[in-house]
């Protein structure tokens, strides 16, 4: 019988190693794993401690708050993944909403799917839209945005 082949000796090498999050063994295939599965990596990421009834997300978050979660090579949203893995797959076109207006939560039970039009169904109810006064990038009333009569690209016609 001849030497072992390199596959042979990888998986001659590897060993069962607790989960960082649930404690169950698991085969290590990578070193730099610590979970057993992409649920218990995800839960280790969320709050279910605060005195509030949302989980919040600790992990990367947007600018606007919502949570982001590597799966393979896809970037998800924290509370897609959630109600993907919790409630059911998402359908095709729709979109995930949160009930409890927090960006960062993730708790299943305060997320539902709906269309754009729910979405803005609901910003409208909670009076979350924009007010344009408050978003516009120009306003033409502002003393900031006025020419001044000195300027050399100053054109009073």
């Amino acid at each position: 019988m001849g030497s072992k082949t390199a596959y042979e000796s990888f998986y001659q090498n590897l060993k069962e190693v607790p989960c960082g999050f649930c404690g169950n063994n698991f085969l290590r295939t990578n070193p730099n794993r610590r979970h057993c599965s992409d649920i218990c990596r995800f839960s280790e990421k969320v709050d279910k401690s605060s005195t509030s009834p949302c989980w919040i997300w600790l992990g990367t978050k947007n600018s606007k708050g919502y949570g982001s979660f590597r799966v393979g090579k896809k970037n998800l949203k924290a509370y897609r993944f959630s109600y993907q893995h919790y409630i059911a797959d998402i359908p095709e076109g729709m979109m995930v909403l949160h009930s409890c207006d927090n960006p960062s939560c993730v708790n299943p039970k305060h997320l539902r799917v709906g269309t754009a039009q729910d979405n803005a169904d609901d910003m409208t109810s909670r009076n979350r839209q924009a007010v344009k006064e408050k978003n516009a990038r120009w306003n033409p009333n502002s003393t900031q945005h006025k020419l001044n009569p000195n300027s050399y690209f100053y054109d009073p016609s």
